[in-house]
């Protein structure tokens, strides 16, 4: 895991109030702040953490999921590797999860053979 200075962070559902007065922050959107008093000392790197997928935990033996959006260049590369359409109005989201290995080798279980 990398280390650092914060120059940024998501705001969480109910930290709006923590950071609408602060003077050194800035709102790049409803839910993402830039510290304005914070300045790059050496390169940045933006981490973000994962974020849960709730719609696969109806799957049996599915856990621990979690997803993220690549940032638009890591899109264009995924798309170009797997021959798909840059369209813009579309957007890759990348899915992990743990899944027991039985249902992995489960026979007629195509989800997990085929993605």
């Amino acid at each position: 895991m990398r280390t650092g200075r914060i120059l940024g962070t998501e705001v969480l559902p109910g930290e709006h109030k923590k950071y609408k007065d602060m003077e050194n922050v800035m709102f790049l959107c409803q839910d993402f702040v830039v510290f304005t008093d914070k300045k790059q000392k050496s390169r940045e790197h933006w981490m973000m953490p994962p974020v849960s997928f709730p719609e696969l935990t109806t799957i049996a033996g599915v856990t621990e999921v979690v997803s993220c959006s690549p940032s638009p260049p890591s899109d264009i590369v995924i798309k170009t590797n797997y021959d798909l359409e840059d369209d813009p109005k579309l957007a890759s989201i990348l899915v992990g999860s743990t899944v027991p290995s039985e249902c992995r080798e489960a026979p007629g279980n195509s989800f997990f053979h085929n993605h």
